[in-house]
């Protein structure tokens, strides 16, 4: 049919422009920005028509979680950005890069600015933020709206050193039950993306906090396998799970007045 025999001659293209010795391929956009492949690990090239719709894979948005009250000084999501129940993965998302993208590389992260147009990642090629929690950049905020936020490094050490945390699992999926004043959440061990393999699926989790850590390339995040949990660093163009936080409402308590008024009035 017409979509095999495109990608028959782009195969062919390839085989011709490329020496016997090439180990992969590196596509440019006209932003700036590329993607490398190798030939391994290439399974199909499809070419599209202007006319054509272009193919993409299916983004499933999921549903925006419910508030769970632990007591803390916010409170947290019932389940992660993407997923729309407890045990649900959710998307993978590079630090404050709001685009999912099946791939996480460094090549196609929003804040890596190649110079060199190498691949490589060379000092003050990355831009450097700060605490991107409410911000444009905040992927809590842009996915879910509201008052849904990205965690802070403070918010998510409350979490690990204020409540009770049980390792079990919800069906196939392995995680964290964590509790307090009588509520829960329960946080899967995701793993986390790196290019378009996940890894340490139901072994290991790693949540993204809003802030970078003390060297610019990482992010801050929450690790935990099944005999720890910590706060702790990563490089920023992994894709890591989100689960949003929501500050608690500021509740004026009213006081007494004396009107001066008779007793029973």
């Amino acid at each position: 049919n017409n979509i095999l025999a495109k990608i028959t001659a782009v195969c062919f293209f390839l085989a011709t422009c490329f020496s016997v010795s090439a180990q992969g391929i590196m596509v440019y956009t006209k932003d700036g920005k590329f993607v490398t492949y190798s030939y391994s690990d290439l399974d199909s090239i499809v070419t599209f028509d202007a006319a054509e719709e272009v193919p993409v894979v299916p983004f499933e948005k999921g549903t925006v979680g419910s508030l769970v009250d632990l007591g803390l000084s916010v409170d947290w999501a019932s389940w992660n950005v993407g997923a729309s129940s407890e045990d649900g993965f959710g998307h993978y998302f590079a630090w404050a890069d709001t685009t999912w993208k099946y791939s996480c590389t460094l090549a196609n992260y929003m804040h890596f600015n190649d110079a060199n147009k190498d691949g490589v990642l060379q000092d003050g090629e990355m831009t450097i933020l700060g605490d991107v929690s409410t911000s444009k950049l905040d992927i809590a905020r842009v996915e879910w709206g509201g008052e849904w936020r990205m965690p802070t490094v403070a918010e998510i050490s409350e979490l690990i050193d204020s409540c009770e945390w049980t390792w079990t699992s919800v069906g196939d999926v392995q995680g964290w039950r964590v509790a307090r004043n009588g509520k829960d959440i329960f946080l899967p061990a995701a793993g986390y993306r790196d290019g378009a393999d996940v890894y340490e699926e139901n072994e290991a989790g790693n949540y993204m906090a809003g802030t970078l850590s003390a060297d610019p390339t990482m992010a801050d995040i929450m690790r935990f396998t099944a005999d720890t949990c910590a706060c702790d660093s990563n490089y920023r163009y992994y894709g890591f799970v989100v689960r949003p936080v929501a500050t608690k409402p500021n509740i004026t308590i009213a006081k007494e007045v004396d009107l001066g008024l008779p007793s029973g009035t």
